[in-house]
């Protein structure tokens, strides 16, 4: 059995909104049975937020998506049986979507991510089990 070395792979925590946005995210991934595409509506996520129906919020809304997605690097990562000696991998992509005058993000979370955050990652932002 291969011991794996776990190390720290976000260089900062995680500020406090981008932290409640991957809980949500999480949180919507497991009650869509681990789906990992999933769309959330503009009106959640401002209220998530305590935020107003603006489009400053909506700017506010894409910089902690932003955050989020911040890169990491993995090296030796074993994943659906195939070995990377080294890979960078994103929380998730997402894309904002306005269609009748009503908005969500189109968010597919990486799964990839959530195996390196479970095994690699020294201090996991998320309880993944």
């Amino acid at each position: 059995m291969q011991t794996i070395d776990k190390k720290r792979l976000i260089k900062e925590p995680l500020d406090k909104d981008t932290l409640k946005l991957a809980q949500a995210i999480y949180s919507t991934y497991i009650a869509n049975e681990k789906d990992p595409y999933m769309y959330i509506s503009l009106k959640r996520l401002f209220n998530l937020f305590g935020f107003d129906d603006s489009s400053a919020s909506l700017s506010k809304i894409i910089e902690i998506f932003i955050d989020l997605t911040e890169p990491i690097a993995v090296e030796n990562f074993e994943y659906g049986g195939r070995k990377y000696p080294k890979i960078i991998l994103t929380f998730c992509t997402f894309e904002e979507i306005q269609k009748d005058g009503d908005g969500h993000m189109e968010i597919e979370l990486n799964e990839m991510y959530l195996e390196a955050m479970k095994n690699y990652m020294l201090d996991p932002f998320l309880d993944i089990k």
